[in-house]
């Protein structure tokens, strides 16, 4: 049985608790503000898609247009240090994320990787 998963970290600004929904939570749901991607995170969770190898490739493409949309570093060109820096973080995690998920083969070298450093494969659904 696959560990929980964890809860975001507060908010970095105000110590709020970040937007669950839709996943990922990457605003503050007090303050607004963009938040790191979690240190924790995979593949899958930075884009909200479910962690199985057949994965529907257009919901995981709207998946990583949706937070492109929202995270993209254009958008925060005027912002703070740390939303620019949380920004870009999150934008190149999804972009590594949506690249490794969209190739069968990629995929399924890193769900064996994960499985392993989870610790026996669980969690991993082929």
């Amino acid at each position: 049985i696959p560990p929980p998963p964890r809860p975001p970290p507060p908010c970095w600004s105000c110590g709020g608790t970040p937007t669950p929904a839709p996943p990922p939570a990457i605003f503050c749901g007090l303050c607004r503000l963009i938040q790191p991607p979690c240190p924790h995170a995979d593949h899958f969770s930075i884009l909200g898609v479910p962690r199985t190898f057949d994965l529907d490739l257009r919901a995981l493409e709207n998946a990583h247009r949706r937070l492109q949309a929202a995270a993209h570093p254009d958008r925060f060109a005027r912002a703070s240090d740390h939303e620019r820096s949380h920004s870009a973080e999150l934008s190149a995690r999804a972009n590594v994320a949506y690249a490794v998920l969209k190739s069968p083969l990629l995929r399924a070298r890193y769900m064996v990787r994960d499985g392993r450093k989870r610790g026996s494969g669980a969690g991993t659904a082929f």
